[in-house]
Order: structure tokens, then C-alpha cells, then sequence
């Protein structure tokens, strides 16, 4: 490899990732020289990944800031099992998911799991880790975090299974960029 860390990064364009703009794709990544003088070792390895983790940033969600949204979920442990904690309003990029109990939550609650996508088919908390004992007790709490892309009205359901109807006393936090409904 010589001296460039990932052969081709110096060819990185616009329509390798898929948009239109390229001024504003152009203003996240730099010009291709500048990517090409990157030396290869531990820095440059984080300034790439960061470069990409902006262009992800800037197709998806636009230059939103990073925000944060709190949900309160108090319903019975036993009611309905998807409540909808999450609305995408246009697209919107998840960088964290942490379900904290606001007390220790009664035997009444079995499990909760945080789940995306149409028919749950993403998973960032499973209901093996949102069982009853990671809860037991004022501020234990479960989380996901890493990147993940919601459409326009994609949504984030918690699922919460119980044997009684005490209520739940839970809040969710979600840092995320793009707009929520």
C-alpha cells in the first residue's frame, strides 16, 4: 500500500455515495489531493472514518445537529406490546437508544425490547437484555449505540411483555439527528 492507507480513498466522489450536491458533499470530505496526503497510521484512519461518518450524516439527515428526546413510557406492563416511541419525519440517523428505570420496575413487567423498521426487523435492544433484572432498580439502565438510518415515518416501537398491569416507570432517551412527528 505505500504510503496511502486505503488504496482508492483519493478517487472518494460524490457519486460513490450517492448524492446529488456535490458542493455540499464536496465541503464534508475535501478534494480528493487533500484525502491523498493523509498519512497512514492511527490519525488518518479516524479522520477517514470520520469524513465518511459525515458524508453518511449529510445524505441522511441533512447538517441537522445531534439531538436528544426523552419519552416517558408509564402504560401497563401488559398492555398493548409495540408503543411507539419514535417517528421519523423525513430521514433521521440514530446514534443512541437507552432505556433507564425511573424506579425499580415490579415483577409485573417480564422483558421490553427496542425494535425498528418494518416488522421490527432491526433489533437494538433484544428482549434477552431488556429483562426484568437490568430494571430492578432506580436508574438501572439498557442501551444500544452505533448508526442507523430511519426513512421518512420510519418508527421505533418498544415492545414490553408483563404478567400485571402495574405500570411501567421508564424513560427512553434517543439521541439522534434529522426530525421527529
Amino acid at each position: 500500500m505505500g504510503d496511502r492507507f486505503i488504496e482508492g480513498a483519493e478517487d472518494l466522489s460524490v457519486s460513490d455515495v450517492g448524492s446529488t450536491d456535490n458542493d455540499t458533499i464536496n465541503d464534508v470530505i475535501g478534494n480528493k489531493e487533500d484525502i491523498a496526503q493523509i498519512p497512514s497510521n492511527t490519525t488518518s484512519i479516524v479522520s477517514i472514518l470520520k469524513k465518511i461518518y459525515d458524508v453518511v450524516i449529510t445524505i441522511a439527515g441533512g447538517s441537522d445537529p445531534e439531538q436528544v428526546t426523552y419519552i416517558d413510557i408509564t402504560s401497563a406492563a401488559n398492555s398493548i406490546p409495540d408503543t411507539t416511541i419514535l417517528t421519523a419525519d423525513g430521514n433521521v440517523i440514530l446514534e443512541s437508544v437507552i432505556v433507564q428505570a425511573d424506579s425499580a420496575q415490579t415483577t409485573d413487567m417480564t422483558s421490553i425490547g427496542v425494535y425498528g423498521g418494518i416488522n421490527k426487523v432491526l433489533t437494538l435492544i433484544d428482549n434477552k437484555d431488556g429483562k426484568h433484572v437490568n430494571f430492578d432498580a432506580t436508574n438501572k439502565q439498557v442501551a444500544w449505540t452505533g448508526v442507523l438510518y430511519l426513512p421518512h415515518d420510519g418508527k421505533l416501537v418498544m415492545d414490553h411483555v408483563g404478567t400485571g398491569g402495574a405500570a411501567l416507570d421508564l424513560t427512553v432517551s434517543i439521541i439522534y439527528r434529522g426530525k421527529l412527528q
